[in-house]
């Protein structure tokens, strides 16, 4: 991912690669409105937790989307053909 920062004479580009392998866990500040100031959110940070895999689905559940998609396909190909 490449992102940038300043503007003008400190503008730099850099290059940030994160992991994947794991979950991603950020955390936001609101602050509310303030006279003129909108509220808004702040970003305080995040925390990377790698020691969860992502669950793999299983069978069944797989099984079950094929079978409403196929449904779906179905329904999608006979209204086709009675035009």
């Amino acid at each position: 991912m490449s992102a940038a920062v300043g503007s003008g004479d400190t503008f730099f580009e850099f290059n940030l690669r994160l992991p994947t392998n794991g979950f991603w866990n950020p955390s936001y500040t609101f602050y509310p409105p303030d006279g003129d100031q909108p509220g808004y959110y702040l970003f305080d940070g995040a925390t990377f937790d790698a020691s969860g895999t992502v669950p793999t689905p299983e069978p069944a559940s797989i099984a079950l989307t094929l079978t409403g998609l196929a449904g779906i396909a179905g329904i999608l190909r006979k209204t086709q053909l009675r035009r």
